[in-house]
């Protein structure tokens, strides 16, 4: 079966490369979608298959619909774990008892949304209290070594 293209034919082109030739503590990487792009910051390298990496803040700048961003790093920005596999990055996701603990103690709105997000992954609270830890690897689609935010104001 063939493989079936999807999205931004400039983001199909530039996911998963290397635009840098290590990854060090410090090193951008940009996160490719449908047609927007997130960026992220290396706040962690174990080695270069094995990295730790934060969101940016990303500020709109200019004139309305321009494509200009001002990125801040913030330590308070959500962190992921990946991992290199073969010639595909993967964020690898843990769930364990502290995060039920987490959960069971938010308010309706936010759990709604936490469960929400578990059951992306085909988890509930009971799988992780049954096995106590689970990991998961979801595909990403990344270039390290370039900061290239976009928003594609048409959706």
């Amino acid at each position: 079966m063939a493989r079936r293209l999807y999205g931004n034919v400039i983001n199909r082109i530039e996911e998963n490369r290397m635009a840098c030739d290590r990854i060090e503590v410090g090193t951008p990487m940009t996160e490719y979608f449908w047609s927007d792009r997130h960026v992220w910051e290396v706040i962690a390298v174990k080695d270069q298959t094995h990295v730790t990496v934060r969101k940016y803040t990303v500020k709109h700048v200019g004139e309305p619909y321009s494509q200009n961003w001002e990125y801040t790093s913030d330590p308070n920005n959500q962190t992921e774990e990946m991992v290199k596999r073969g010639k595909y990055w993967y964020f690898c996701s843990t769930f364990d008892m502290a995060l039920v603990e987490r959960i069971e103690k938010m308010d309706e709105h936010d759990k709604m949304y936490a469960l929400f997000n578990l059951g992306r992954h085909n988890l509930s609270l009971a799988d992780i209290r049954q096995r106590k830890v689970i990991r998961r690897y979801t595909k990403a689609n990344v270039t390290f070594g370039v900061k290239d935010y976009y928003y594609d104001y048409e959706f």
